[in-house]
């Protein structure tokens, strides 16, 4: 008898591990799925809000839309690699110029590069903007230039404020 029981116990122990197994399993997944889940939407970042904003209060069509998404990823495609670059042209001119003894012309030259990007990624811009310009209708013109001036001026006049502060508050911070 005590055998039969014992078996029946270590069954029971056996399956509720596979339970607990399976679920555990199966909550790894689903965490996974959610991670990849917001990696994408967070991919789309708020250039892809952005998007569908600037296609609903511009007011285009649906032939325009398409048109719209065409232009957008190729500019995507052409501006991601550049700003990687950037990035890494950044991290490598900060890592230099904070290093024991920084090599002022290697820096001078990392700024040069990462000049030179930047004009790429504004060719782009302004490329992808003349794109979307022709595709526009007179009235959508009006609305997507206030866009254009918000989005380009609007955040910069902010990012300056926003800085200035930053700034004043460091020179408080060292003030005697």
């Amino acid at each position: 008898m005590k055998i039969l029981e014992s078996k029946r116990l270590f069954l029971i122990v056996i399956l509720l591990l596979t339970v607990l197994n399976l679920a555990f399993v199966f909550t790894v997944g689903l965490m996974l799925n959610k991670h990849e889940t917001k990696e994408q939407t967070s991919h789309m970042g708020m250039m892809g809000k952005r998007d569908h904003f600037m296609v609903r209060e511009i007011g285009f069509n649906e032939k325009q839309n398409k048109l719209f998404h065409q232009s957008r990823m190729h500019f995507r495609d052409n501006v991601d690699p550049l700003r990687k670059q950037l990035h890494q042209l950044n991290s490598r001119m900060i890592m230099e110029a904070t290093s024991a003894n920084p090599d002022t012309a290697l820096c001078q030259h990392l700024c040069i590069q990462i000049g030179d990007i930047h004009t790429l990624i504004k060719q782009c811009t302004y490329r992808h903007m003349m794109e979307v310009r022709a595709i526009s209708t007179p009235e959508q013109m009006k609305k997507l230039n206030s866009f254009y001036l918000e989005m380009f001026n609007g955040n910069n006049e902010h990012d300056n404020r926003s800085q200035r502060g930053k700034a004043r508050m460091m020179e408080d911070r060292h003030c005697p």
